[in-house]
């Protein structure tokens, strides 16, 4: 989690797969933990691809990405995309 959210502004947000939203690297962080304590525990990601980087203005960048994360069991196993 916290290597996750290191690559996070202060002041990011970000959206997950599930459509939730969490503001600031820290709740990032915070929130990026509890999933991997739970439906991604043991996983591994495999995969990240920058899918689009925008400017929306000169200190605002929209970026989505693609990740492929191997799960070894419960409801998302084996991957998720």
């Amino acid at each position: 989690a916290v290597r996750f959210a290191a690559e996070f502004s202060d002041d990011a947000d970000l959206i997950n797969i599930f459509g939730a939203h969490f503001s600031g690297r820290a709740e990032i962080e915070k929130r990026i933990r509890s999933i991997f304590d739970t439906i991604y525990k043991g996983s591994a990601h495999r995969s990240r691809s920058l899918e689009v980087a925008r400017y929306l203005s000169p200190d605002t960048i929209l970026a989505v990405s693609s990740n492929e994360i191997a799960v070894p069991a419960g409801p998302l196993a084996p991957v998720s995309k």
